[in-house]
């Protein structure tokens, strides 16, 4: 195998960032909410308007198509590592994301509102600043598995308890495979 068949396996994969093809890629801005990417996979190109983080390190994106002035597409959460950026899209207009965020992923939280007792194992990050966690609470008195809920970041009151949580990878470094695309058939709601 060539090394540069090597190479394009390795970004393909994710374990690598593609290198600017010309001086236009080089000025691209970095992969991050609202700006327009393609996922190299399908070609489907769209707005970055969520970004998730996951408690064993994995970064994803939802990407938003645009519609046709009728109805909204579906957007799609992709792994971080099978997107590229294509322009700057609207990042100018990006409400910062909020700053005053104490909870960590994997610490246990309640919620003051609920009373509800997990462990966070999602950030998410919204277009509009907003940030919310996936709160996990255990197993129920009879062996079942309560659904996460996602809440934001303020109603959470953190406990000193925490999980080990995996920070994410530097872009220097190879990238964990990523959770379930919701591309996926087995993983599609309704």
């Amino acid at each position: 195998m060539s090394l540069r068949t090597l190479a394009t396996a390795a970004v393909t994969m994710g374990l690598a960032k593609a290198a600017p093809q010309s001086a236009d890629d080089a000025a691209l801005p970095p992969l991050q909410i609202g700006v327009r990417a393609r996922d190299i996979t399908t070609g489907l190109t769209g707005l970055l308007t969520m970004r998730a983080l996951t408690l064993d390190g994995v970064i994803q994106y939802t990407i938003q198509p645009m519609g046709d002035g009728e109805k909204i597409p579906e957007g799609w959460t992709i792994d971080e590592h099978s997107l590229e950026v294509v322009d700057a899209g609207i990042i100018a207009k990006v409400t910062p994301e909020a700053t005053n965020v104490s909870v960590r992923l994997g610490q246990e939280v309640t919620d003051k509102i609920s009373g509800v007792v997990g462990i966070t194992t999602r950030r998410i990050t919204y277009i509009n600043g907003c940030v919310q966690f996936a709160v996990q609470p255990k197993v129920d008195k009879d062996g079942k598995m309560p659904e996460a809920i996602y809440l934001d970041h303020s109603r959470l009151v953190a406990s000193h308890q925490a999980v080990e949580a995996k920070p994410p990878i530097g872009v220097d470094k190879p990238r964990p495979p990523g959770g379930p695309s919701t591309r996926a058939s087995s993983m599609r709601m309704g």
